[in-house]
């Protein structure tokens, strides 16, 4: 077997002459394999970038209609009010809107049985952050006030913005039209493949997450000890036994 330790005379006579040794080399190499695979990984990381935030649509003609939609909507007394524009205005910060495939909107009790209720829709109910961002005037924002969510889902242990007069709206369902289709890079897509197909080696996928300071243990095939098995069944074992009490 090789020894590839060096004394510090053979050390300064490798540095004089730029020879590199074994474990230098070894070094060398593994430093590189990390580096290509952060490269890789960051431009995994811009691609997926562009994938979804880069995405260039074209108009589709004819629309295609996929389901209904359900938005809130001034109510007819208050859109021929002076304030309509006012309350309006407000609407468009705190609108939601719910798609669904049929125009009932309503949604089974339990997951396998027949029951159907309908979907509750809220208004916007923002934390002091996004109410903040939403940059409200001072009339509008006095026309709110801090109050638990009326969505159950939501958190109850934060306070959100409610709007004082939500009669001031209503439910309107309308059809869901697709106006415009999304352009797939395929040469994006192609690459995003390729990458992933390299990072779905176990072991690279396992030395990438170590490189960016997470913990993975891979399962590998391990062959566990068989189980210990007498020679003698269960049935001999009782009859030497019965031979030992008798002699």
């Amino acid at each position: 077997m090789m020894d590839y330790t060096t004394t510090a005379e053979e050390s300064c006579s490798l540095r004089s002459f730029r020879i590199r040794c074994p474990r230098s080399r070894k070094r060398a190499v593994r430093a590189d394999r990390e580096k290509r695979l952060i490269k890789l990984e960051n431009e995994r990381t811009k691609l997926w970038y562009i994938k979804y935030h880069e995405v260039v649509y074209v108009p589709l003609d004819p629309p295609i209609q996929r389901g209904f939609k359900r938005s809130f909507v001034l109510r007819e007394d208050v859109a021929r009010s002076a304030g309509a524009a006012f309350y309006q205005g407000i609407l468009d910060k705190i609108n939601t809107t719910l798609i669904q495939p049929d125009r009932f909107f309503l949604k089974k009790v339990r997951k396998n049985g027949k029951k159907k209720i309908p979907i509750p829709q809220y208004l916007l109910e923002p934390d002091t952050q996004r109410f903040l961002k939403l940059a409200f005037t001072e009339k509008e924002a006095s026309l709110f006030y801090l109050g638990i969510p009326s969505n159950p889902r939501h958190r109850w242990d934060q306070e959100v913005w409610k709007f004082k007069e939500p009669w001031r709206f209503r439910l309107k369902i309308r059809p869901n039209f697709i106006t415009e289709q999304r352009v797939e890079n395929t040469a994006v897509e192609q690459r995003l493949q390729e990458i992933d197909q390299i990072q779905a080696d176990p072991k690279i996928y396992g030395r990438m997450e170590n490189l960016k300071g997470r913990k993975v243990r891979i399962w590998g095939s391990r062959k566990w000890p068989r189980p210990y098995r007498s020679r003698t069944t269960t049935r001999q074992w009782l009859m030497e036994l019965e031979k030992e009490l008798l002699f």
